[in-house]
């Protein structure tokens, strides 16, 4: 059930060198905090089961 994510640091300071934002909908950033936020919901259901 694991997930692999490929978020790539170069290719996202490319692209907000060019002009893109990093933050918003559609940000450069959002990748990145959907599979934070993911990643923390399923730890803290994984910590809840377990108890």
């Amino acid at each position: 059930m694991e997930e692999k994510y490929d978020f790539d640091f170069n290719e996202v300071l490319e692209e907000y060198k060019s002009g893109k934002k990093l933050t918003g909908k559609g940000g450069l950033l959002a990748p990145l905090i959907k599979q934070l936020a993911e990643a923390t919901v399923l730890s803290f259901k994984l910590l809840v089961l377990t108890f």
